[in-house]
């Protein structure tokens, strides 16, 4: 299982177009598709932080209702990981990391 703690865009940027399946309450899974892992811009929130802050996009087949919460994904190389998902759409999600 990946650290999000010591997670970096390096862990990601490989994986882009690869699955992920999102666990949802009540043991339902969602097929998920990394669409793009991508720098943020350093401010000055992130000066302390303890790695370069970046965004993953994740993508759905179909809408979905998915409040932000914190989640488990999993992919087939990476394994497993918690991460905060946002919903921006009926079939996109962002997690941001910093």
């Amino acid at each position: 299982m990946l650290d999000i703690a010591t997670a970096t865009i390096a862990n990601f940027s490989n994986l882009v177009g690869q699955p992920f399946t999102l666990s949802l309450e009540g043991g339902n899974q969602v097929a998920l598709t990394l669409t793009e892992a991508k720098p943020l811009k350093a401010t000055r929130a992130f000066e302390e932080c303890q790695r370069d802050p970046f965004s993953l996009i994740f993508t759905a087949p179909g809408a979905l209702d998915v409040p932000q919460n914190c989640y488990s994904l999993k992919n087939e190389s990476l394994g497993g990981l918690e991460v905060f998902l946002v919903q921006l759409s009926p079939t996109t999600f962002q997690a941001v990391f910093n």
